[in-house]
């Protein structure tokens, strides 16, 4: 039976259901992996107390060598006033605080939440202790409190995911489903006496933490000539993608994928970057890419962000007429940035609202006039038309341009220094041909972008032997496709000192 249907119910009593994950090894003690020289186990399944981890294991394993099975394991408390709704439940849970939210005037509202649970002294080890029965001592631990044991040995809490459900008992009984209030991280754990206190922020909150690293420890293994298109060797590939992009002095290489340390089928000089030589023990940058319809964009960022979202309303804001023929959105992303800027940059450009709602999941509306779009969304039932006569106070309104929120706040390159590359148009060209001739395709990629006038097109493909760019798409990057004459010249771009331009103002 539904939360709902419950709800409707007057014999019923209301109880609330916290969930925490901490991390949890996979893997059993002195099993496949896990060959420790002790006879009894000492660890608890966690990180912090993996014995294979320690330097007097024989022979000795450090954290290069031997990782645990990195999985999680959830923990489960319910209303310390109700009894506890079956097994695995342990009703400890003293209250929780959801603070006031305060309506602002801009684009989001973040929640905190702190949980306040009662901590047991003279509790067992029963289920976070997976050798209880093995070690020879009594039910009851004498090393703290159930609490302080847990975060002890899981210190590593921070950014956990945790969850507030609630949902109805009948004698004791959970009836219907649990209903989810909120989504967030461990932000803090604190100990007051007998009370334990988890302050969490909410997952919109925690995309501040979550951060595009670029950084890696790989490195050129050899050298690369300017032409080779083939692979590259690295000499790791550790915190890269399995596909994607590179950034190597000042050139963009894009990868198809990962092999050993082995870069595979590599297309150079991407973006309009210049291909060059580059020497053995240049270092390796993660390029993050950004590019199309900016609600497709958001969406990335939730999953990327692993933070549930309202996928119906997104892809209607995505999908409406309303966006048709506006230009897509663009952005690499070289050196470590947040998240979070990138995303509310987007949020606020298209003037858009996010929160998360009562079931926990990112919701966004776009702030517009309704009118322009040839239906309305099937979120809302009819426009509602806000008057200063009917609902808000005369004269109490005003305008403030802020001209400090033109500035992009994430890497923005838009500025194109360009070279001669010596080729050009060998015949006419339309504004739609996806076929286009040229003098000459040495030194191209073998799919990339050139510049013909002001007009950016992409190619997928050369036609060595008509001396063609094929599978060309007119256009890109906001520019607009035209009809090129023979005899014109035929461009790459480079975006030159990449690693020098941080921002720019938007236009």
């Amino acid at each position: 039976m539904a939360y709902a249907d419950e709800l409707a119910k007057l014999n019923r009593t209301k109880i609330t259901l916290v969930e925490v994950d901490l991390d949890y090894c996979g893997l059993d003690y002195n099993v496949g992996l896990c060959t420790p020289d002790l006879a009894l186990p000492v660890c608890y399944k966690t990180y912090k107390t993996c014995v294979m981890l320690q330097a007097f294991s024989s022979p000795p394993l450090y954290k290069t060598e031997f990782a645990p099975n990195k999985i999680t394991k959830t923990y489960q408390f319910t209303s310390a006033d109700q009894p506890a709704p079956g097994n695995g439940y342990r009703p400890y849970l003293k209250s929780y605080n959801l603070l006031t939210q305060e309506i602002k005037d801009t684009i989001t509202v973040k929640n905190r939440v702190t949980i306040e649970l009662y901590d047991d002294n003279n509790e067992s080890d029963i289920d976070n202790d997976p050798y209880r029965s093995g070690r020879g001592h009594s039910s009851i631990s004498v090393n703290g409190s159930y609490f302080k044991r847990l975060f002890a040995r899981n210190p590593s809490y921070k950014h956990r995911s945790v969850r507030i459900y609630e949902g109805f008992t009948l004698c004791g009984v959970l009836t219907g489903t649990w209903q989810l209030r909120f989504s967030g991280k461990i932000e803090n754990v604190l100990f007051e006496k007998s009370i334990v206190k988890i302050e969490c922020i909410d997952d919109l909150k925690f995309m501040d933490e979550s951060v595009m690293s670029t950084k890696t420890s790989a490195e050129l293994a050899v050298d690369i000539s300017h032409i080779q298109t083939t692979s590259i060797y690295v000499t790791v590939t550790t915190g890269m993608a399995a596909s994607g992009y590179i950034l190597i002095d000042d050139e963009i290489i894009a990868y198809s994928s990962l092999s050993s340390t082995l870069l595979v089928s590599v297309t150079r000089g991407m973006f309009g970057t210049l291909r060059a030589e580059h020497k053995i023990g240049a270092k390796i940058t993660r390029v993050y890419h950004y590019e199309g319809n900016p609600f497709d964009i958001i969406e990335q960022l939730f999953i990327d962000t692993s933070i549930g979202y309202d996928s119906a309303a997104l892809a209607e804001l995505s999908g409406n007429q309303i966006y048709s023929g506006e230009p897509d959105l663009f952005a690499l992303i070289i050196s470590d940035t947040k998240r979070s800027d990138l995303f509310w940059e987007l949020v606020e450009q298209m003037a858009c609202r996010v929160w998360l709602n009562e079931e926990g999941y990112a919701t966004i509306r776009r702030n517009i006039y309704y009118g322009e779009w040839p239906s309305y969304p099937t979120y809302i039932s009819a426009q509602q038309i806000i008057t200063d006569e009917l609902n808000i106070i005369d004269g109490s309104t005003s305008i403030d341009w802020n001209e400090k929120n033109r500035y992009s706040r994430i890497n923005f390159y838009s500025d194109l220094k360009i070279y001669n590359a010596k080729r050009a148009l060998s015949a006419n060209i339309t504004d739609s041909a996806t076929t286009i001739p040229v003098t000459s395709v040495e030194d191209l990629p073998t799919r990339g972008d050139v510049i013909i006038g002001s007009e950016i097109i992409r190619y997928s493909g050369l036609d060595l032997s008509g001396i063609n760019l094929t599978g060309c798409v007119r256009g890109e990057r906001s520019t607009t496709a035209a009809a090129h004459s023979a005899a014109d010249s035929v461009y790459q771009g480079d975006l030159t000192g990449l690693k020098d331009i941080k921002t720019k103002k938007l236009l």
